[in-house]
């Protein structure tokens, strides 16, 4: 006899429980009740019942969203004391050479 596979398992579970559920619903009874009748253990049904209401109804889709190109480097300004000096900093900006201007300009 051939073994089953965990993903027949699985489906036939599920489709045990699909059944169950779909059946308490049209019953009528509460689900304790469909449970007891059914002897099924009741907190089995509240699983399965949580977990069919997480599946969704519809597939899933995505929408393509057009992409921006990327702005150009917008120089960085840097203000010091107050405003009475402003730099504007490139993307090709020397960090050694902005420091010894920070602090000269801070000596002033």
């Amino acid at each position: 006899m051939q073994a089953r596979s965990r993903d027949q398992i699985l489906r036939e579970k599920r489709r045990f429980w699909t059944a169950h559920i779909q059946a308490w619903q049209r019953s009528g009874y509460s689900l304790a009740a469909y449970g007891k009748h059914q002897n099924l253990v009741y907190h089995r049904l509240i699983y399965w019942k949580t977990k069919f209401k997480k599946v969704p109804t519809r597939p899933i889709s995505f929408v393509p969203v057009p992409l921006q190109p990327d702005p150009p480097d917008s120089p960085l300004t840097l203000s010091l004391q107050n405003d009475r000096f402003k730099i504007e900093i490139g993307a090709d900006f020397s960090d050694t050479l902005l420091n010894r201007l920070i602090a000269t300009l801070e000596s002033l």
